[in-house]
């Protein structure tokens, strides 16, 4: 979606930590997305929804705009299990089921906090929920972010193809991927599309584009899932049922958020192991960093926040060079290897999660102050990052590190042994 910076939000004499997502691409349609947003993160922020990050603010960069939201001091859960797998270390049950418990928990808040009365209750949905948007504090608590904010939210119709190239598609409901509004039940099936992949260890590398194709293919994916080592064989039961339903085809089948987060939070209890908060301290604290802050120090610079009246000729246009929305819904076509987008140049594998590369931009950049508002402004203190992950060493170990380390150890021994072969024989034929 774009870059993530630490800025400092000063609000009267008050100043916190924030988050400001500065959105990389421009639709016409962004400025109405981010001010709904902003809007119901409001509302949900008076409200006092436990779990979710709402977003606070709207801001701009230039011509770039931009959301800002409270700084959470964790690791999102992609970032948390890289590193665990890196370290050969096993996510248990029920830290797995406290997770999915804090972020059904915050999906069924975000809707309660819109009342049922809701003119649009479809329009009360996360629509971009994905390992990267749950976040996992240093005390373990599992908040979720960009609510109604993020890539797919924003991007529209070509959110699909971009999430296809990202390897984020398979988190989009079927109805979703085929272009119409999911409402609530689209993000019980993400939660439960990523219930399965922390349970399975793996992340899930295919999916079928009709049924019964499937709920065959995931239901499959289900009853192989390693012992989920819960106390009985009733609480195993019951936990690969709810998966069932939460990734089912039909949205009429899928539990509600508030019935997935109650029954992840009964088998959490009842699953022998630590707890989320005493397995963080270990296992996540020291891979977090504090954003130390010297307050005389100048920042480099100060961004505009854009008020709750928002002047359209305030917001600068649309750079002639922005990616041009798309005019139709993509066309898709299954392969073996699972699917992807018909004439789609530079297409990528869908199955496989790429995380953005690091954010080209220097760590000090210039930014242009268009209009600040009196009661509210955000100063830079941080360099930008394409997402909000953090850690104390580099870890640069991935997945594919260790065959691409047995191929350069074969070609090294290769090159040494030809040359000691050629060595050999010179010394043969000199003496010979």
């Amino acid at each position: 979606m774009g870059e993530v910076w630490l800025v400092e939000r000063r609000v009267g004499p008050r100043v916190e930590l924030a988050a400001m997502k500065v959105v990389e691409r421009r639709y016409p349609r962004d400025i109405d997305v981010l001010i709904a947003a902003r809007e119901r993160g409001r509302l949900m922020e008076r409200a006092g929804v436990p779990g979710v990050v709402p977003v606070v603010d709207l801001a701009r960069v230039g011509h770039r705009l931009a959301i800002v939201r409270p700084w959470v001091d964790g690791l999102d859960v992609l970032e948390w299990v890289e590193i665990l797998r890196e370290r050969d270390v096993a996510l248990p049950t029920r830290v797995a089921c406290e997770i999915l418990a804090g972020a059904a928990g915050a999906l069924a808040g975000a809707l309660s906090a819109m009342g049922p009365d809701d003119a649009d209750p479809l329009a009360i949905e996360h629509r971009d929920f994905k390992p990267t948007n749950v976040l996992i504090r240093r005390d373990g608590e599992v908040r979720v972010v960009d609510f109604g904010c993020g890539f797919t939210s924003i991007a529209g119709r070509s959110g699909r193809t971009g999430a296809l190239q990202k390897g984020l598609v398979r988190y989009l409901s079927p109805a979703r991927r085929e272009g119409k509004r999911g409402g609530p039940p689209a993000d019980v099936y993400a939660l439960g599309i990523l219930a399965v992949e922390l349970f399975r260890g793996r992340w899930l590398r295919r999916l079928h584009l009709h049924n019964p194709s499937h709920d065959r293919h995931l239901s499959e994916v289900v009853a192989r899932l390693p012992a989920l080592e819960m106390r009985t064989p009733k609480d195993d039961l019951a936990l690969r049922n709810l998966l069932l339903r939460m990734i089912g085809w039909d949205p009429e089948g899928r539990p509600t958020a508030a019935e997935a987060h109650q029954t992840f939070r009964t088998l959490a209890d009842r699953a022998p192991g630590p707890s989320l908060a005493s397995w963080s301290v270990a296992h996540l604290g020291p891979h977090l960093w504090f954003p130390h802050v010297d307050p005389a120090a100048p920042g480099p610079g100060e961004v505009a926040i854009l008020g709750d009246e928002i002047d359209p000729s305030e917001i600068p246009p649309i750079p002639e060079d922005a990616d041009p929305v798309a005019s139709a819904a993509p066309r898709w076509e299954e392969t073996e290897d699972g699917w992807r987008i018909v004439d789609e140049e530079d297409e990528e594998d869908s199955s496989m999660f790429t995380p953005p590369a690091a954010s080209p931009r220097a760590a000090s950049p210039e930014v242009e102050v268009a209009f600040v508002e009196d009661t509210a402004t955000v100063e830079v203190i941080a360099e930008p990052r394409t997402t909000a992950k953090r850690r104390a060493d580099p870890l640069p170990l991935r997945a594919g590190f260790p065959l691409m380390v047995v191929i350069a150890a074969a070609l090294v021994g290769a090159v040494i042994g030809a040359a000691i072969l050629a060595l050999g024989v010179a010394i043969y034929f000199a003496r010979g």
